[in-house]
């Protein structure tokens, strides 16, 4: 009888699972052909899933130390005005979660746009006033938006409005 189980190293068959995925991962090949040839040999996945995945391979040359982790490229020079940051870098300077500063991006909280060619990175203006308008913003307690429209009927909010 097979049965799932909650890891690769409860697998029965886990070391000699770790010594082909070494094998495969020196002759060169990516994640999906190691998925795709250990499911040809018969392997399992630990959860007993329709096959093994990209992603679980992945996740085990990382445990194995067999996939280098290449950070993202630097963002290229020179795209950045005066008083505009990456989002990560102004995350930074805040001191607050990246999520939350573009979930503020998202929401139009704060001025931002993305440069083109980088449909994944976000430059943010903000000079020394804006920065702090982000830090008192950041600072408010958790929900503090969802009640207000209920507490204040009328007025604005100048952390938030511009």
């Amino acid at each position: 009888m097979v049965r799932p189980v909650s890891r690769f190293e409860s697998l029965s068959y886990y070391p000699q699972l770790c010594k082909r995925v070494g094998e495969l991962a020196s002759q060169g090949l990516d994640s999906s052909l190691i998925a795709q040839r250990l499911d040809a040999e018969g392997y399992r996945s630990p959860k007993l899933v329709e096959g093994f995945g990209r992603q679980g391979v992945q996740k085990l040359m990382g445990r194995l130390g067999l996939r280098r982790h290449q950070g993202r490229q630097r963002p290229p020079e020179g795209l950045l005005g005066e008083h505009e940051w990456w989002l990560k870098e102004l995350a930074g300077r805040i001191q607050m979660p990246k999520q939350t500063l573009y979930t503020w991006v998202r929401r139009g909280w704060v001025r931002s746009r993305r440069p083109t060619g980088h449909a994944r990175r976000w430059i943010v203006w903000a000079d020394e006033e804006e920065l702090e308008r982000l830090r008192r913003l950041h600072e408010l307690p958790r929900g503090y938006h969802t009640h207000r429209k209920w507490i204040e009927l009328q007025g604005g909010d100048d952390l938030v409005s511009r």
